[in-house]
């Protein structure tokens, strides 16, 4: 309907002018119970329409009781047409369901303007509305969310783009009427009722009257594995903000945001890989996200930015053709193989690892990707966000690259193909060459940039792009920056990642923690102090403008808060949690403590540093490995442990299945 919602740039209504197609089969362990063939009939339901970004229309007057029940008299409905199948191959599902998961009452509700009711809710969240209304048959009554409510308390849905997402529900008549959305989610805290008063409130009209309407946040089901909780109030917080962005963008797809778009845009798959995997068990929903990039690959290995593919613009489009997001097609298997174990992320995905890996090169100019979002949403250049600002996007797409060629050699050798796996490391150098001499400056250890190196050199010391005898260099000329601007990440969508991984890998969890702890503008404690509870788009929390209040892109802490704070991770070259790593950096923290299930069982952390004092308590379901973060003589159940040191100098332990209790009595 006109003024409805809807993507422009999207795919067309693929329904237009075709027929419905229905196919099913019943079964259970006995054998067929019923399938689709021509006893098939149909007719006209209540949802009256139903649409991915424009809401859904309910009518209860044509709600047929028992339809779904046997002896049902369908007389009067149509014959269903026999017709061939598609060409389509049609799989079962394997991932989990959306399903229904906390439910949310309004903190308050009131009329900011005569004829107007806004609910306000604790939680922003993907979600769906359900309620219950008493009122005259044929009364109807509109609901319409959003993330935004204006200062007067009106709701707006400023990130339609002069559209709207509306739900008109027309009354039966039939006393207490309950409902709630049926095919249609979307992302709010706030809902405004026109048409209907809230119950005890004046109706002089005869309205229907609301008795009650709450907020349903619905996701797919990926089992929760993770559990953070530290000393800082901040860092819980943090982790609860990242977290609702998470949920609520577990979807059929990872999704960038639950109301605008709905679509999976790539980036985040594999970005956001590991810190998804510390909280949830996503390994069947990564699979079906590798079979979409399978699927969406083009015949010329180009893996586009979304996957299921849906975008119809240019194929040089910058929003259609990034590196940093097509590359998901080759990191989310790899990084997806380390975590869980499980070969067949590399069997099933290989070929589409290599053509995407031969396109970068055959798109390539003298060994340099193509530039085009690069390190999107960038921040402190005084600029609306956007494209990478500080750093040139043909970086960031190369340094991409270098990591695609890695990884696709390292998956070769895994699989035991030699030739491919020799090819792909002679990219790999290829890449590394051209990036050196094109965006490398030895002399002053850094690399080109626009006024801050942070993403860049990040991006280059985890591409191991740098050489060795230059990475310390290089770390410090991040840090320099980071002081200078009193420990602000200019990182965005894509460099955030690698900022932290530079940092914490090279030891220096000290200089994050002086991140993370910032509050005010451009911060994570800024975006919580402006009332959000979601993670938003920008690190402004931009409100103005088609900006999305719940967005995870730029969650990446999540991984450093379990790998690193709380200290879980696996050894490097680990895989499948065959090596198991417990090196907690406290910072000025007193206390954290927190779980994973990984794929080998159970790990728990519970530590605590006071008073001159280490202690922690760890459950492995393997054997494992210890770094202390303070120095001292060590004790594992009231024994001393042996002298022995692990990275930077680190007091190491090793410790076996089962629980441990260590204590560091004295700090050196």
């Amino acid at each position: 309907p006109s003024g409805r919602a809807v993507k422009d740039d999207a795919m067309p209504d693929f329904s237009a002018g075709r027929q419905y197609l229905l196919r099913f089969v019943i079964f259970n362990e006995e054998g067929v119970l019923a399938s689709s063939d021509s006893k098939v009939k149909y007719t006209a339901g209540p949802v009256t329409l139903s649409h991915i970004y424009a809401g859904e229309d309910f009518d209860a007057r044509r709600e047929l009781e028992g339809w779904d029940e046997p002896n049902f008299h369908d007389g009067d409905w149509a014959k269903a047409m026999e017709t061939s199948s598609p060409a389509a191959k049609l799989s079962p599902q394997t991932w989990p369901d959306l399903r229904p998961k906390e439910s949310f009452s309004p903190t308050r509700v009131f009329s900011p303007k005569p004829g107007v009711w806004t609910y306000v809710f604790p939680q922003n969240a993907a979600a769906i509305v359900e309620f219950t209304v008493r009122g005259k048959e044929g009364l109807t009554f509109r609901i319409k969310p959003s993330e935004v409510m204006n200062a007067d308390g009106v709701v707006e849905q400023l990130n339609l783009w002069g559209r709207s997402c509306t739900f008109d529900y027309t009354l039966s008549g039939k006393g207490a009427e309950t409902h709630r959305w049926l095919f249609h989610y979307s992302g709010f805290q706030y809902v405004e009722v026109t048409g209907a008063v809230p119950r005890g409130e004046p109706n002089p009209d005869g309205l229907p009257e609301i008795d009650s309407l709450r907020l349903i946040h619905v996701r797919t089901d990926n089992p929760i594995v993770g559990e953070f909780h530290s000393g800082s109030e901040l860092y819980n917080r943090t982790h609860d903000l990242v977290d609702w962005a998470m949920r609520s963008n577990m979807s059929f797809v990872m999704t960038d945001c639950p109301h605008r778009e709905k679509l999976g845009w790539l980036e985040c798959a594999h970005l956001l890989m590991p810190t998804f995997a510390y909280r949830y068990d996503c390994k069947a929903w990564f699979e079906k996200i590798c079979a979409d990039m399978r699927d969406a690959q083009l015949k010329s290995g180009c893996v586009l930015n979304v996957a299921p593919e849906f975008l119809m613009r240019p194929a040089d489009d910058m929003y259609m053709n990034s590196v940093e997001w097509g590359s998901a097609c080759v990191l989310l298997p790899w990084q997806a193989y380390e975590w869980y174990g499980d070969v067949s992320f590399l069997k099933d995905n290989f070929a589409m690892m290599r053509r995407y890996a031969d396109y970068l090169l055959a798109s390539s100019t003298d060994g340099i990707a193509h530039g085009a979002l690069g390190d999107w949403y960038d921040y402190g250049h005084g600029m609306s966000p956007g494209p990478s600002r500080f750093t040139p996007t043909q970086l960031t797409a190369t340094a991409c690259w270098a990591m695609c060629a890695d990884a696709v050699a390292r998956t070769a050798k895994v699989l035991g193909d030699k030739g491919a796996e020799a090819k792909y490391r002679r990219m790999f150098e290829s890449v590394r060459s051209a990036f050196l001499a094109k965006f490398y400056d030895p002399k002053k250890k850094t690399c080109t940039n626009s006024g801050s190196p942070q993403a860049g050199c990040a991006m280059a010391l985890c591409a191991e792009i740098i050489p060795e005898s230059d990475r310390a260099a290089v770390l410090e000329t991040i840090i320099a920056d980071l002081k200078e601007r009193s420990y602000q990440q200019t990182t965005g969508d894509i460099g955030h990642l690698f900022l932290i991984r530079a940092l914490a890998s090279a030891g220096r969890s000290d200089v994050l923690h002086k991140i993370y702890s910032r509050t005010g503008k451009g911060s994570y404690g800024g975006i919580i102090e402006r009332g959000l509870t979601t993670m938003p788009e920008t690190w402004d929390a931009l409100t103005v403008g088609s900006n999305s209040l719940n967005h995870c892109m730029l969650g990446h802490v999540i991984e450093w808060f379990y790998g690193w704070v709380l200290g879980i991770r696996q050894e490097l070259e680990s895989v499948g949690w065959s090596k198991i790593l417990i090196a907690p950096e406290p910072g000025e923290l007193s206390q954290c403590s927190g779980s994973l299930m990984t794929p080998r069982g159970k790990v728990a952390v519970d530590w605590k540093l006071s008073g001159g004092r280490f202690e922690m308590d760890v459950t492995l379901p393997t054997a494992g490995t210890v770094l202390l973060p303070v120095d001292g003589e060590a004790l594992v159940e009231g024994k001393q442990a042996p002298e022995e040191r692990g990275d930077f100098g680190r007091r190491k332990i090793s410790l076996p299945k089962g629980r441990s209790r260590i204590a560091v009595s004295t700090i050196g």
